[in-house]
């Protein structure tokens, strides 16, 4: 939807059969833009979605924290903080108790002291992607942790200090059905109990940053991979292909049905080709014995060459798995 504001922004739209109203603004909204949309007060009853990409500065923080709060009916709230790497001159940001948000979506490297009030104010959330810059003491009050139900938990921040596990295991260890993080930066201790005691955890999804070794995943996910049969979808990227072999025989056991290769950064020439050829080896091997495997996933900005690719076509066609290449389009 292109970005609106003022009346235009709080036009409803028909969206899987349900109204919504979606507030999206252009990026970088000032403090009057956000101010001018919160006097609208009855009208933002109807807001059910509201994506923000402020800048980090104190004014606009509180005026973006003003709109939420004038939205209780919102359901699917994301904010993006972005700008220079100092922060604000004032923590003392406050919000509403917003008991509709099912979903938030918290990006911030400089400013952590946002994601303190929202993550206090959502008691029903059932997906939240967390994407900081380390240095919390805690990610919210322990009453309001205690009554998440979350399906989805995405702790992509870098070197946190705060093991936020232990209250989510109490709240949303029956729920919890898909984990992503950074093997990286998010030490395996804490993601363990999760993928371990989660009952109905299906998908499990490791992130890397361009320059980073996956030498973590290797070591230490992967035996945890093997106690954790009812994994349904394992979700890595190429430059972790070199630990394909031992991912798969971990989960020979398993019920994996879906493995998702993907690459997020354009740079991928040395990886996609010899990821491919190195995947139609496994497959091709007597000794692949994962009888569950039902669809492989490759995703890459650039297209693999034409020997690669009918290499695991004919690779997948034997096994009788659906494959899947698809380009990813950059931003």
């Amino acid at each position: 939807m292109p970005p609106a504001t003022g009346d235009a922004a709080l036009q409803p739209q028909t969206e899987l059969r349900h109204i919504i109203a979606y507030i999206g603004l252009p990026e970088y909204p000032t403090e009057r833009d956000l101010l001018e949309l919160t006097s609208h007060g009855p009208r933002l009853l109807i807001v059910t979605t509201l994506d923000l990409v402020i800048r980090n500065e104190a004014p606009i923080i509180h005026a973006a924290l003003r709109l939420c709060s004038a939205c209780p009916n919102l359901r699917d709230l994301s904010i993006i903080v972005r700008g220079t790497g100092r922060r604000s001159s004032t923590s003392d940001f406050s919000c509403s108790v917003l008991p509709r948000v099912r979903r938030l979506v918290f990006i911030s490297h400089f400013q952590k002291d946002l994601a303190l009030p929202l993550l206090s104010n959502v008691p029903n959330l059932e997906d939240l992607t967390l994407n900081t810059e380390g240095h919390f003491d805690n990610i919210g009050t322990e009453s309001t942790l205690a009554t998440w139900k979350l399906r989805r938990l995405s702790f992509l921040s870098r070197r946190p200090e705060y093991d936020c596990t232990p209250l989510i295991l109490q709240s949303s260890v029956d729920s919890l059905r898909e984990l992503e993080f950074y093997p990286a930066h998010v030490p395996i201790e804490w993601m363990q109990p999760l993928i371990l005691m989660a009952p109905n955890l299906r998908t499990v999804k490791t992130v890397t940053f361009q320059d980073e070794s996956s030498l973590d995943f290797s070591s230490r996910l992967v035996p945890l991979l093997s106690a954790c049969r009812r994994l349904t979808t394992l979700s890595m990227e190429y430059r972790e292909l070199h630990a394909l072999s031992e991912a798969l025989a971990a989960l020979t056991h398993s019920r994996i049905r879906h493995i998702d290769l993907r690459c997020e950064y354009s740079s991928i020439r040395d990886y996609l080709d010899p990821g491919i050829f190195h995947l139609v080896t496994e497959l091709s091997s007597p000794a692949f014995a994962i009888t569950s495997l039902q669809r492989v996933t490759f995703a890459q900005y650039d297209p693999p060459s034409l020997q690669a690719r009918r290499a695991l076509e004919r690779a997948c066609q034997r096994r009788r798995i659906a494959l899947d290449l698809h380009r990813i389009h950059g931003l």
